[in-house]
Protein backbone atom coordinates (compact mmCIF):
# COMPACT_ATOMS: atom_id res chain seq x y z
CA UNK A 1 0.00 0.00 0.00
CA UNK A 2 2.63 2.77 0.56
CA UNK A 3 4.31 1.91 -2.63
CA UNK A 4 1.42 2.16 -4.11
CA UNK A 5 0.82 5.48 -2.46
CA UNK A 6 4.32 6.92 -3.41
CA UNK A 7 3.23 6.30 -7.32
CA UNK A 8 0.23 7.92 -7.07
CA UNK A 9 1.94 10.63 -5.42
CA UNK A 10 4.58 11.12 -7.64
CA UNK A 11 2.20 11.02 -10.52
CA UNK A 12 0.02 14.35 -9.23
CA UNK A 13 3.38 15.66 -8.10
CA UNK A 14 3.01 18.93 -10.52
CA UNK A 15 -0.14 19.81 -9.50
CA UNK A 16 0.75 19.19 -5.49
CA UNK A 17 3.25 21.46 -6.03
CA UNK A 18 1.61 24.19 -8.09
CA UNK A 19 -1.55 24.17 -5.57
CA UNK A 20 1.59 24.49 -2.70
CA UNK A 21 2.70 27.84 -4.19
CA UNK A 22 -0.88 28.40 -4.85
CA UNK A 23 -2.08 28.21 -1.23
CA UNK A 24 1.28 30.27 0.11
CA UNK A 25 0.72 32.83 -1.84
CA UNK A 26 -2.79 33.14 -0.92
CA UNK A 27 -1.64 32.91 2.95
CA UNK A 28 1.27 35.68 2.64
CA UNK A 29 -0.86 38.30 0.89
CA UNK A 30 -4.41 37.49 0.56
CA UNK A 31 -6.02 36.06 4.00
CA UNK A 32 -3.76 37.76 7.04
CA UNK A 33 -1.88 34.35 7.51
CA UNK A 34 -4.39 31.67 7.88
CA UNK A 35 -4.14 28.63 6.21
CA UNK A 36 -7.34 27.34 6.61
CA UNK A 37 -8.96 30.65 4.88
CA UNK A 38 -5.74 29.47 2.26
CA UNK A 39 -7.21 26.48 1.64
CA UNK A 40 -10.81 28.07 1.03
CA UNK A 41 -9.16 30.54 -1.33
CA UNK A 42 -7.98 28.07 -3.24
CA UNK A 43 -10.89 26.14 -3.21
CA UNK A 44 -12.71 29.28 -4.28
CA UNK A 45 -10.21 29.42 -7.08
CA UNK A 46 -10.40 26.39 -8.32
CA UNK A 47 -14.31 26.30 -8.38
CA UNK A 48 -13.75 29.74 -10.49
CA UNK A 49 -11.97 27.69 -13.28
CA UNK A 50 -14.22 25.45 -13.45
CA UNK A 51 -17.67 27.46 -14.12
CA UNK A 52 -17.25 27.47 -17.60
CA UNK A 53 -17.35 23.73 -17.28
CA UNK A 54 -20.14 23.64 -15.12
CA UNK A 55 -21.98 26.11 -17.93
CA UNK A 56 -21.29 23.41 -20.35
CA UNK A 57 -22.70 20.78 -18.06
CA UNK A 58 -26.13 22.52 -17.59
CA UNK A 59 -26.09 23.29 -21.33
CA UNK A 60 -25.58 19.53 -21.82
CA UNK A 61 -28.54 18.36 -19.40
CA UNK A 62 -30.94 20.75 -21.10
CA UNK A 63 -29.80 19.85 -24.27
CA UNK A 64 -30.35 16.01 -22.71
CA UNK A 65 -33.70 16.98 -21.19
CA UNK A 66 -34.87 18.20 -24.79
CA UNK A 67 -34.52 15.21 -27.03
CA UNK A 68 -35.39 13.05 -24.14
CA UNK A 69 -38.67 11.91 -26.41
CA UNK A 70 -36.72 11.15 -29.44
CA UNK A 71 -34.32 8.54 -27.17
CA UNK A 72 -37.20 7.32 -25.36
CA UNK A 73 -38.28 6.82 -28.92
CA UNK A 74 -35.56 5.02 -29.98
CA UNK A 75 -35.27 2.73 -27.05
CA UNK A 76 -38.55 1.79 -27.76
CA UNK A 77 -37.96 0.69 -31.48
CA UNK A 78 -35.22 -1.14 -30.73
CA UNK A 79 -36.01 -2.44 -27.33
CA UNK A 80 -35.39 -6.26 -28.62
CA UNK A 81 -32.22 -5.74 -30.09
CA UNK A 82 -30.21 -3.99 -27.23
CA UNK A 83 -26.81 -3.31 -29.65
CA UNK A 84 -28.98 -1.82 -32.15
CA UNK A 85 -30.29 0.18 -29.55
CA UNK A 86 -27.10 1.59 -28.19
CA UNK A 87 -25.84 2.33 -31.92
CA UNK A 88 -28.67 4.42 -32.69
CA UNK A 89 -28.56 6.21 -29.59
CA UNK A 90 -25.25 7.06 -30.34
CA UNK A 91 -25.63 7.52 -33.72
CA UNK A 92 -28.24 10.30 -32.21
CA UNK A 93 -25.97 12.06 -30.24
CA UNK A 94 -22.85 12.13 -32.68
CA UNK A 95 -26.19 13.82 -34.79
CA UNK A 96 -27.02 16.46 -32.54
CA UNK A 97 -23.62 17.13 -31.18
CA UNK A 98 -24.52 15.96 -27.83
CA UNK A 99 -21.92 14.02 -25.46
CA UNK A 100 -23.66 12.11 -22.32
CA UNK A 101 -20.47 12.21 -20.40
CA UNK A 102 -20.43 16.17 -20.46
CA UNK A 103 -22.79 16.89 -17.32
CA UNK A 104 -20.33 14.36 -15.01
CA UNK A 105 -17.18 16.19 -16.77
CA UNK A 106 -16.82 18.76 -13.59
CA UNK A 107 -16.95 16.00 -11.32
CA UNK A 108 -14.05 13.89 -12.67
CA UNK A 109 -12.04 16.96 -12.79
CA UNK A 110 -11.93 17.37 -9.56
CA UNK A 111 -10.71 14.11 -8.32
CA UNK A 112 -7.36 15.36 -9.05
CA UNK A 113 -7.56 18.54 -7.35
CA UNK A 114 -8.84 16.28 -4.06
CA UNK A 115 -6.14 13.94 -4.01
CA UNK A 116 -3.20 16.77 -4.65
CA UNK A 117 -4.80 18.44 -1.65
CA UNK A 118 -4.60 15.27 0.26
CA UNK A 119 -0.87 14.34 -0.76
CA UNK A 120 0.04 18.30 -0.18
CA UNK A 121 -1.38 18.22 3.27
CA UNK A 122 0.32 15.22 4.16
CA UNK A 123 3.38 16.42 3.43
CA UNK A 124 4.54 19.13 1.40
CA UNK A 125 2.12 21.85 3.12
CA UNK A 126 3.64 20.64 6.64
CA UNK A 127 7.14 22.46 5.84
CA UNK A 128 5.70 25.63 5.18
CA UNK A 129 2.79 25.59 8.21
CA UNK A 130 5.62 24.24 10.73
CA UNK A 131 8.71 23.24 9.23
CA UNK A 132 11.52 24.86 11.99
CA UNK A 133 9.58 22.35 14.58
CA UNK A 134 9.52 19.93 12.14
CA UNK A 135 13.03 20.46 11.72
CA UNK A 136 13.76 20.37 15.32
CA UNK A 137 12.09 17.28 16.01
CA UNK A 138 13.84 15.23 13.73
CA UNK A 139 17.25 17.22 14.66
CA UNK A 140 16.60 15.49 17.98
CA UNK A 141 15.32 12.33 16.87
CA UNK A 142 17.98 11.58 14.65
CA UNK A 143 20.86 13.06 15.97
CA UNK A 144 21.70 15.62 13.17
CA UNK A 145 20.83 19.21 11.92
CA UNK A 146 18.15 18.54 8.88
CA UNK A 147 18.39 21.87 6.93
CA UNK A 148 16.76 21.00 4.13
CA UNK A 149 13.22 19.43 2.85
CA UNK A 150 14.92 16.79 0.88
CA UNK A 151 16.66 15.39 4.30
CA UNK A 152 13.52 14.91 6.04
CA UNK A 153 12.35 11.50 6.19
CA UNK A 154 9.05 10.71 4.06
CA UNK A 155 8.51 7.18 5.78
CA UNK A 156 9.70 5.58 8.93
CA UNK A 157 13.32 5.80 9.71
CA UNK A 158 14.27 2.58 12.02
CA UNK A 159 17.58 3.10 13.99
CA UNK A 160 19.61 0.97 15.79
CA UNK A 161 18.22 -0.43 18.93
CA UNK A 162 14.71 -1.16 17.55
CA UNK A 163 13.65 2.82 18.04
CA UNK A 164 11.27 4.00 15.14
CA UNK A 165 11.10 7.59 14.09
CA UNK A 166 7.66 8.75 12.42
CA UNK A 167 8.47 9.73 8.52
CA UNK A 168 6.89 13.06 7.52
CA UNK A 169 3.79 11.53 6.36
CA UNK A 170 2.74 10.16 10.02
CA UNK A 171 3.81 13.59 11.56
CA UNK A 172 1.15 16.21 11.99
CA UNK A 173 1.75 20.04 12.98
CA UNK A 174 0.07 19.39 16.39
CA UNK A 175 2.92 17.11 17.37
CA UNK A 176 5.27 19.44 17.45
CA UNK A 177 3.77 23.02 17.61
CA UNK A 178 0.30 23.11 18.81
CA UNK A 179 -2.83 25.31 17.22
CA UNK A 180 0.11 25.76 14.36
CA UNK A 181 -2.76 24.13 11.89
CA UNK A 182 -6.20 24.85 14.09
CA UNK A 183 -8.62 26.24 12.16
CA UNK A 184 -12.59 26.62 12.92
CA UNK A 185 -13.25 23.35 14.41
CA UNK A 186 -10.36 21.36 13.61
CA UNK A 187 -7.43 21.19 15.64
CA UNK A 188 -5.22 20.77 12.48
CA UNK A 189 -5.85 20.59 8.89
CA UNK A 190 -2.44 18.72 8.51
CA UNK A 191 -3.84 15.92 10.01
CA UNK A 192 -6.54 13.20 9.64
CA UNK A 193 -9.89 14.11 10.98
CA UNK A 194 -11.65 11.64 13.75
CA UNK A 195 -14.64 11.86 15.81
CA UNK A 196 -17.13 14.80 15.76
CA UNK A 197 -14.65 17.23 13.31
CA UNK A 198 -14.75 14.19 10.54
CA UNK A 199 -18.52 13.74 11.07
CA UNK A 200 -19.65 17.02 10.35
CA UNK A 201 -16.81 17.70 7.27
CA UNK A 202 -18.37 14.33 5.63
CA UNK A 203 -21.93 15.96 6.35
CA UNK A 204 -20.50 19.54 5.23
CA UNK A 205 -19.12 18.01 1.98
CA UNK A 206 -22.10 15.57 0.66
CA UNK A 207 -24.70 18.17 1.87
CA UNK A 208 -22.97 21.24 -0.49
CA UNK A 209 -22.55 18.37 -3.28
CA UNK A 210 -26.10 16.95 -3.29
CA UNK A 211 -27.49 21.06 -3.04
CA UNK A 212 -25.40 21.88 -5.87
CA UNK A 213 -27.04 18.73 -7.91
CA UNK A 214 -29.83 19.22 -7.16
CA UNK A 215 -29.89 23.11 -9.19
CA UNK A 216 -28.15 21.38 -11.76
CA UNK A 217 -30.16 18.70 -12.74
CA UNK A 218 -33.31 19.99 -11.92
CA UNK A 219 -34.40 19.54 -15.89
CA UNK A 220 -32.32 16.75 -16.31
CA UNK A 221 -33.46 12.82 -16.83
CA UNK A 222 -34.43 10.82 -14.38
CA UNK A 223 -32.24 8.16 -14.58
CA UNK A 224 -29.03 10.46 -15.27
CA UNK A 225 -30.33 12.63 -11.89
CA UNK A 226 -30.30 9.61 -9.61
CA UNK A 227 -26.59 8.65 -11.15
CA UNK A 228 -25.68 12.57 -9.80
CA UNK A 229 -27.37 12.62 -6.96
CA UNK A 230 -25.49 9.34 -6.09
CA UNK A 231 -21.65 10.53 -6.68
CA UNK A 232 -21.60 13.06 -3.96
CA UNK A 233 -22.42 9.94 -1.67
CA UNK A 234 -20.06 7.70 -2.74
Amino acid sequence: MPIFANVIEDAFSPLISAFESIMVFIHNNLVGGSWGLAIVGLTVLIRAILVPLTFRQLKSMQEMQRLAPQIQALKEKYKEDKQRQQQEIMKFYQEHKINPLASCLPLVLQIPVFISLFYMLRTDLKLDICGPQLRSYYSTKLGHLIAHNSQIPQSKVHLTGGTVVKGLSEINCQMVAPHSAKFLFLPDITNKATGAALIVLIVLYVGSQLASTLVATATADPTQRRLMLLLPVV
